[in-house]
C-alpha cells in the first residue's frame, strides 16, 4: 500500500515557529511531524510514500531526500500555486492504482493503521475517513453518519452558533479508492470535504472511522505545546524508531457515533 502526505501547507498560526520552515517540518520535541508520520507508516509495512510540496517544499526534499536515511521511498510532487486537499491526487494519478492512505502533515497520530484499513475493506465505501471528538470542534470540519457509520453530510466550519451534532471531526487521515481520483479534476483547487469528498456523497458510500486513538492538531502554538507534553509523557506517542504491538489505547468502537455536543459559540 501507498501513503500520500499533504505537506504543502504555510503554517500561518504557528508563524512564530515555522517562519523559515514549511509546517510540516515544524518539531515535536526534536524530530519534524512529518518524520513522526513517516515513521508510523514504516511500522506499519508502508513504505512506499508520495510527498506533496509547495510552500518552502525544498526543505522537505533536502532534508529527507530519498528516504534512504529512514528505511522508506519517497515520492514528491511538488506545486507553486495553491490546488487545495484534494487538488493534489490529479497530478498523482499514475502513481495511484490500489487502495493508498492519505494524511495531512500537521498531525501527530498514533493509531493501528492494520485496523483502519481492514475496517476499510469490510465497508466496501469508496473511501473511509478518521474521525474522532476532539476539543476545539468549533474549528473542525465535522460529519454526521447513519447507524452503519455511512456518512451522511458534511458540516463544515465555522458552525452556527446552538447547533447540535455529534463531535465526529475529521481527524484528517482517509483511507482511499482509486475511484475516488475520477472526481479530482485537473488543475483546479479543491478540498476534500468541500469538494470531492462532498460531491460523491450522492452515489458513493463513505464511511467514517471512529477512534479514541491518538490523534491531535498541532496547528496552534497551544496545540503545539500539548502534544510535546504527550510526547515527553511517552504516554500516547511512542518516539520515531519505536514499535508498538498494541493500541496505545483500548480498540475503538466503531459501531456508533459520539454523542451530541452543542456549541454555543465559536469560544465554548
Amino acid at each position: 500500500m501507498k501513503a500520500v502526505i499533504l505537506a504543502a501547507g504555510k503554517g500561518t498560526r504557528l508563524a512564530a515557529v515555522a517562519q523559515d520552515i514549511p509546517k510540516p517540518m515544524v518539531p515535536v520535541c526534536g524530530t519534524p511531524v512529518i518524520v513522526h508520520q513517516i515513521e508510523l507508516l514504516k511500522r506499519h509495512g508502508i513504505t512506499d510514500i508520495i510527498i506533496h510540496t509547495s510552500h518552502l517544499g525544498h526543505i522537505i526534499e533536502e532534508t529527507l531526500g530519498n528516504g534512504a536515511s529512514l528505511g522508506v521511498h519517497l515520492t514528491y510532487v511538488p506545486t507553486h500555486e495553491p490546488v487545495g486537499t484534494s487538488g493534489c491526487l490529479a497530478l498523482m494519478r499514475h502513481l495511484l492504482d490500489d487502495t493508498f492512505l492519505v494524511l495531512y502533515g500537521d498531525g501527530m497520530m498514533n493509531l493501528d493503521l492494520h485496523r483502519l484499513v481492514a475496517y476499510h475493506k469490510d465497508k466496501g465505501g469508496a473511501a473511509t475517513l478518521v474521525v474522532h471528538p476532539n476539543d476545539h470542534p468549533f474549528d473542525s470540519d465535522l460529519v454526521d453518519v447513519d447507524h452503519t457509520m455511512r456518512i451522511t453530510c458534511f458540516l463544515n466550519k465555522p458552525h452556527p452558533p446552538g447547533m447540535l451534532y455529534h463531535n465526529l471531526a475529521n481527524a484528517c487521515l482517509y483511507v482511499v479508492e482509486p475511484e475516488v481520483l475520477r472526481h479530482v479534476d485537473d488543475g483546479v483547487k479543491q478540498d476534500f470535504i468541500k469538494d470531492t469528498f462532498a460531491r460523491m456523497l450522492t452515489h458513493h458510500a463513505l464511511y467514517a472511522y471512529s477512534t479514541p486513538e491518538y490523534l491531535k492538531d498541532m496547528g496552534t502554538p497551544e496545540r503545539l505545546s500539548h502534544v510535546e507534553h504527550d510526547v515527553r509523557r511517552s504516554a500516547h506517542i511512542r518516539p520515531p524508531g519505536s514499535v508498538s504491538r498494541r493500541p496505545a489505547v483500548n480498540p475503538p468502537s466503531t459501531t456508533s457515533a459520539e454523542p451530541v455536543t452543542k456549541l454555543a459559540s465559536s469560544d465554548a
